[in-house]
């Protein structure tokens, strides 16, 4: 199943306008505010949802690019798509998407399954908004690629990006990530409102991008993407200072840094563990296999958790196999191993003998590093 993340604008709400934009007083008043003045200007709101509102009931592709570019997207692959719509941090953007959603909700389309939009933080993208350029560079393009990532979970083989809707500003990050990742990219223009419109796909070209300096640096980079804080290391900063920001102690990846992290980190497997289990896994093929095909996959760990009746917090088994991997989560991004087993007979005597104590547990934590595989994709 394709997943289509599709940014938003307000083409939805202007044509509804029509004529009448330049008029309407609710549309210009509420136009450059950002989505926390939402519910101060509910009289406005609830004007404009009016007009969303008789606008939507037309079953009609061209009532916004969004609608018409989905569409003739999901026509092209012809395989159920599930439609992600991204939202500026703005109060018209978000209620564009609402009514895009319930459009579709009305209106089946073919091959298109799902659209998913809430109002909450994970749709409307905090600080991506032009009002103010550098929190739109720092922090609205870092949160929105962040959600991108969120989205793909690690996977991007089904990932396409609809970059017709939203700012224009986002369309020349939003084509590097996807020529990065080898993502199909597609933008649905018009010269003005009475011609027809049409789908372009941006053609992908061969990108080799050096990750030299990340195989070098992975661990440091991950430190500073968890915790933010400044790294104090003056060949660190050197190396790395084009995709890194730096303010006094704070230290964070670029726009740009963190697409080329995220498509770096989506190669490799990052967990936790002691030496000891590290060794093991290294010197089983059995099991590291496993965990490059199968482990490395969050849905086939929540899937594969094997329910026994002990103290230890998880236990993974692939099916029909004897191999058996123990981790615990602690408040990481990332699974903690504390035992591995490539016979039966081993694992029944270590569960039967050792109990997952709180003593147990941080004497793991006080023992493990943060460790990578390379994922191996079936």
């Amino acid at each position: 199943m394709k997943k289509i993340i599709t940014t938003v604008g307000t083409s939805l709400l202007t044509n509804a306008l029509g004529n009448n934009l330049s008029q309407n007083i609710n549309y210009q008043r509420t136009k450059s505010l950002r989505y926390i003045d939402f519910e101060t200007r509910k009289s406005q709101i609830d004007s404009i949802e009016k007009d969303l509102n008789n606008f939507i009931k037309r079953e009609e592709e061209g009532l916004s690019a969004e609608i018409n570019s989905l569409i003739k997207i999901a026509q092209e692959f012809k395989e159920p798509c599930d439609v992600y719509l991204i939202a500026t941090d703005t109060i018209l953007s978000p209620l564009c998407a609402e009514y895009i959603q319930k459009w579709f909700e009305k209106f089946q389309k073919p091959f298109i399954s799902k659209i998913h939009f809430r109002k909450s933080k994970e749709f409307i993208i905090e600080d991506l908004q032009i009002k103010e350029k550098e929190a739109f560079e720092k922090k609205g393009l870092t949160n929105l690629f962040n959600r991108i990532n969120c989205i793909a979970a690690n996977y991007w083989d089904n990932i396409v990006f609809n970059i017709t809707g939203g700012y224009k500003a986002l369309i020349p990050y939003m084509t590097i990530a996807a020529q990065i990742n080898n993502l199909p990219v597609f933008y649905n223009f018009q010269e003005n409102n009475n011609e027809r419109f049409d789908l372009l796909r941006i053609p992908n070209i061969p990108i080799n991008v050096d990750f030299s300096l990340f195989d070098k640096y992975w661990s440091e980079i991950d430190q500073v993407t968890k915790t933010g804080i400044r790294i104090r290391s003056h060949q660190f900063e050197k190396d790395l200072n084009s995709i890194l920001e730096v303010e006094g102690e704070n230290m964070m990846l670029s726009s740009l840094g963190s697409v080329l992290w995220e498509n770096y980190r989506s190669k490799f497997f990052l967990f936790y563990c002691p030496d000891d289990v590290y060794l093991e896994i290294e010197k089983t093929p059995e099991i590291l296999k496993i965990m490059q095909e199968d482990f490395c996959r969050e849905e086939l760990r929540l899937n594969n958790i094997n329910p026994e009746p002990n103290e230890h917090k998880f236990t993974y088994k692939r099916p029909r196999s004897v191999q058996r991997i123990y981790y615990f989560l602690n408040d990481e991004r990332y699974p903690i191993l504390y035992k591995v087993f490539n016979n039966h007979d081993d694992h029944e005597r270590f569960f039967k003998n050792i109990q997952f104590t709180q003593e147990y547990k941080i004497q793991v934590i006080n023992e493990s590093k943060i460790r990578k595989l390379e994922i191996i994709r079936k």
